[in-house]
């Protein structure tokens, strides 16, 4: 017999997935914080184009040398009370470039306010190789919001360690890390992936999640989202195909991606 989820676990893995989805959305948007942040120092052009899958040693990215603290300093203001300077500690460690950075902002990625979740998780985007390996650590922690701000991170990192660790997690089924990188893995469009990420929508209800499901062009996403639906009685907008997440339009043969491959029968 399956045992049934109470309603206070129903109601904190909402609350846990609401606050996943709003990561997301600042961690989408971070990248124009960071070059607002620098705009005195840099070259004219795109502020929101970095290079992940360097080592952040780019001279264009200054902001933490103009802070003149050392990375432990910035490490210990991370412990302070207020917003604002573990903001601006958090900011200066992903511009260092500094892999020794990356610890701190892996302990950020727990951090009690979101804002901060999503700072850590661009800056190690930012820093870029130094920290595939420990984000691939932080990807199997049990905790969802590390989890899965660590998976959403690799997807963004154009290193082959972290597309291989996240076909790891798709193959294994790891739900946390697979809610994080949807999007990621609905571009990749592996044949026969489609169960272990209906698997994460069922585990982690996400309406953001549902309605790329549904706008996919994949029969069984679109299957998918359309119970997710009739379940929790919520309405999903189709998207405009221009503005849609498809199915297999994001591989990218330069990690020699899997997505030709099916998956191994489960």
């Amino acid at each position: 017999m399956i045992p049934q989820e109470s309603h206070s676990s129903r109601q904190r893995r909402r609350l846990q997935v609401a606050g996943i989805l709003f990561c997301a959305c600042l961690l989408s948007a971070t990248p124009a914080l960071f070059a607002q942040e620098n705009r005195g120092s840099q070259p004219a052009g795109p502020m929101n184009e970095f290079d992940t899958g360097g080592t952040g040693n780019s001279a264009a990215f200054t902001g933490a040398a103009a802070d003149h603290r050392s990375i432990k300093e910035l490490a210990q203001s991370l412990k302070s009370g207020e917003r604002s300077a573990r903001t601006e500690a958090v900011m200066a460690l992903g511009q260092s470039g500094d892999s020794h950075a990356v610890k701190p902002l892996i302990e950020s990625l727990k951090d009690r306010d979101p804002y901060i979740r999503a700072f850590a998780g661009m800056a190690l985007i930012r820093i870029g190789a130094p920290a595939v390996q420990p984000l691939i650590a932080a990807m199997k922690d049990n905790d969802l919001y590390v989890s899965a701000l660590s998976a959403m991170a690799l997807s963004s990192i154009k290193d082959p360690r972290a597309h291989d660790a996240l076909m790891r997690a798709l193959q294994e089924h790891n739900s946390r890390a697979i809610f994080g990188s949807h999007t990621f893995f609905v571009k990749l469009g592996v044949p026969g992936s489609e169960s272990a990420l209906i698997e994460a929508l069922n585990k982690f209800p996400s309406q953001e999640m549902a309605e790329e499901f549904l706008n996919s062009g994949n029969p069984a996403l679109v299957s998918s989202a359309n119970d997710w639906a009739r379940k929790y009685k919520h309405s999903l907008k189709p998207a405009p195909a221009t503005a849609s997440v498809h199915w297999g339009s994001g591989q990218d043969t330069a990690l020699q991606s899997a997505s030709n491959h099916p998956l191994s029968a489960q």
